[in-house]
């Protein structure tokens, strides 16, 4: 005679299948749209390959520069620096990449991870220094071209970003304070192949190399004091 309890299994069982594959189908949507790890993964991709392209423009007054987030020494442990030159004394230059690539979801703007981004390059700075003081570093921000028009009221992003890596640049000997870097640039990138004019310093084929990405472009601009426009189309 067949228990009770396995009918009722059996007659509930049809419904725990349709959960389970609901469950199935909602776990594959979460890895399709999984919109934080595909920005993670952009934004790695594209440091990597600007790493690369500033290896490339470098590499003849610096042999031996190498790419790709490897470790340098630091006071208190290794930190990770995009693009490095060593010497036979050490760290000779390390240069990190950063870049805000997505607006804020919430108020539609670049600003939400700047202080974070200053934050890190504290970090690297006071790290690499404190144990390297004669190493010269430098950083590269880059952010799409639209960051200099969204602040309606006030500041744009790109403004913003500029004030707040400003305290970063200009130390001049390793007698200084280890929190910032030697050389600093701000730049823009362009959502089109097709790069019109901007203000423009000092240029780059680095940022060049953005062009691979669909939101961006060559462009870039420094938080020096600029002269005429350059079109990053013909460099």
């Amino acid at each position: 005679m067949a228990s009770p309890l396995a009918a009722i299994l059996r007659s509930l069982e049809p419904e725990r299948r349709t959960i389970e594959e609901m469950e199935e189908r909602f776990a594959r949507l979460i890895r399709e749209y999984d919109v934080r790890a595909k920005k993670k993964n952009y934004s790695q991709r594209l440091s990597d390959v600007l790493a690369r392209q500033l290896v490339t423009d470098l590499g003849r007054s610096f042999p031996g520069i190498e790419a790709g987030e490897r470790r340098a020494g630091g006071r208190e442990r290794p930190i990770r620096v995009d693009v490095r030159y060593h010497t036979p004394y050490g760290l000779g230059l390390g240069l990190s990449i950063k870049t805000l690539n997505f607006r804020d979801g919430k108020f539609g703007r670049y600003t939400k991870n700047i202080q974070r981004v200053d934050k890190e390059l504290n970090a690297e700075a006071v790290q690499i220094h404190g144990y390297q003081p004669k190493a010269v570093l430098a950083a590269l921000f880059l952010m799409p071209e639209d960051a200099r028009h969204d602040g309606e009221r006030g500041r744009s992003s790109f403004e913003h970003a500029l004030e707040v890596f400003r305290k970063r640049v200009g130390r001049a000997d390793e007698t200084q304070p280890g929190n910032g870097s030697s050389p600093s640039g701000s730049g823009l990138t362009r959502p089109t192949r097709n790069a019109r004019a901007i203000p423009s310093c000092t240029t780059s084929r680095a940022t060049a190399a953005a062009e691979k990405f669909p939101r961006h472009a060559a462009g870039r601009t420094s938080s020096k004091r600029c002269g005429a426009p350059t079109s990053a189309a013909s460099r």
